[in-house]
């Protein structure tokens, strides 16, 4: 009925599907520039990590300093074959460290020593942790990197059909693209539509 009133409608619903169609051809056009575009130059740098401790004994009475035996657990690192001549922080590689003490020793409440990046966070040369106790310790040390840009990891479902375990969401998109083109998955009549084999219906 509308048609009928309004003849232009038709031409204005054939417009808003023209621009929809036009809008996902960009999208795709630009994951295939991406894909095309040489990959950045990445280089590889070692980080030598140092992790040492001290033990101070008990003094005896009348001695000066602690009566409490106690030790220190240090971790430092120092990037190797440094080209630029300004010396990054230990810290600002990292985005969290988390270190775990033995449980039955120290607790639930104090066997956990955690940092994390935070947006006011000032950088330094090296992480310690002090605590009391003159038996050997069990510590599990945990360094999560600070990857610039941002990597995520995958399902492994998902990872085992890209062949892709842990990258940028560039990278990651760009292979998921590429599964699809090479399994010739996406759509013949509506390019905007991808048709799930059956490895994508289990993900």
């Amino acid at each position: 009925q509308i048609r009928e009133l309004v003849p232009e409608s038709q031409a204005y619903m054939d417009l808003l599907a023209f621009e929809r169609k036009l809008d996902q051809t960009i999208a795709r056009k630009r994951m295939e520039i991406q894909e095309a575009i040489k990959k950045p130059l990445t280089q590889k740098r070692k980080l030598r990590i140092y992790i040492s401790n001290t033990f101070t004994p008990a003094k005896e009475e009348g001695e000066g300093g602690e009566r409490v035996a106690s030790w220190e657990l240090r971790v430092e690192g120092k990037l190797l074959e440094d080209p630029s001549k300004q010396k990054r922080k230990f810290s600002s590689f990292f985005k969290s460290l988390v270190i775990e003490l033995d449980k039955e020793l120290y607790g639930p409440d104090n066997h956990l020593v955690e940092w994390h990046r935070l947006p006011t966070t000032q950088e330094t040369d090296g992480f310690q942790v002090k605590r009391p106790g003159d038996v050997n310790v069990k510590c599990t040390l945990l360094l999560m990197l600070d990857h610039q840009p941002p990597q995520y990891k995958l399902d492994p479902r998902l990872a085992r059909l890209l062949g892709v375990h842990t990258q940028t969401r560039a990278s990651i998109m760009q292979a998921l693209w590429l599964y699809i083109k090479h399994n010739k998955l996406q759509d013949s009549h509506e390019k905007e539509y991808i048709n799930c084999n059956r490895y994508f219906r289990q993900v």
